[in-house]
């Protein structure tokens, strides 16, 4: 009969049924250790099993887990164990700040997002931590801030960078959010080579009276005040490393 199209049956079942992806089998130890981090089975300073050990109980082979190591020691999530016993065994790590930072790196040099973006965020970012930083605040705090802004009176060339990244660091840990302090710090290992170019030697204002400054406002509870110096000082810093001008962070 014309116009009459046939259908066979495999048809039908190929348009309701879509084929499963393709799993590296990496991945399942990949997904097996993320799993176990989000139920608490696997905590910061835990060591996984040894490599033989690891592969036996997944039922991989041990270049598979071999991989999957590797992966996750570029995240940032453990660091690299060898040998036997005991001590053996890759280790998950307290501080995935270093591993972030490798990863904003790295997207930064694909051109995934500018300089000058990343510097907007890191204003947005660093600029809340500080409010936070004025509630959060005790005198031990408040005490060691002070201890760099005289850091920073004296800092000059390489040096300047180095008392900058200490100072931010430590306001954004002030804060209370271990969030906002590894995004923070991460964001500025990232962006750190533009932000201690040669002229912010001589960065104006001066970087111990700006931290003063901030200090200050932390200590008197200013919040708005502690927002817009933090700011400012990020916007100094991108101008004196050559980043192109962003909006301002509140």
């Amino acid at each position: 009969m014309t116009g009459v199209v046939s259908i066979h049956p495999s048809d039908s079942v190929a348009a309701q049924w879509q084929p499963l992806a393709r799993v590296r089998t990496h991945d399942l130890v990949l997904a097996e250790v993320e799993r176990r981090l989000a139920a608490g089975d696997l905590r910061s300073g835990d060591r996984l099993p040894a490599e033989r050990q690891l592969a036996d109980a997944l039922n991989v082979s041990r270049g598979t887990v071999r991989q999957a190591l590797r992966i996750l020691e570029a995240l940032g999530v453990v660091e690299a164990g060898t040998g036997s016993g005991p001590g053996s065994g890759s280790r998950i790590v307290s501080d995935s700040g270093a591993g972030l930072a490798m990863v904003l790196r790295i997207h930064l040099q694909l051109a995934s997002f500018r300089l000058d973006e990343l510097a907007e965020v890191y204003g947005l970012v660093v600029s809340k931590a500080a409010r936070k930083a004025v509630v959060k605040a005790t005198p031990a705090d408040l005490d060691g801030l002070r201890e760099l802004v005289v850091a920073a009176h004296r800092a000059r060339g390489i040096e300047a960078g180095t008392v900058t990244a200490a100072f931010m660091k430590s306001v954004a840990q002030i804060s209370g959010n271990r969030l906002l302090a590894v995004l923070s710090g991460a964001m500025q290992d990232a962006a750190r080579s533009a932000f201690t170019l040669s002229p912010i030697s001589n960065p104006q204002p001066p970087l111990g009276f700006t931290y003063g400054a901030i200090v200050d406002a932390i200590a008197d509870g200013d919040v708005e005040a502690v927002s817009e110096l933090v700011s400012a000082h990020v916007r100094d810093l991108c101008a004196a490393s050559g980043v192109a001008d962003f909006e301002r962070a509140g």
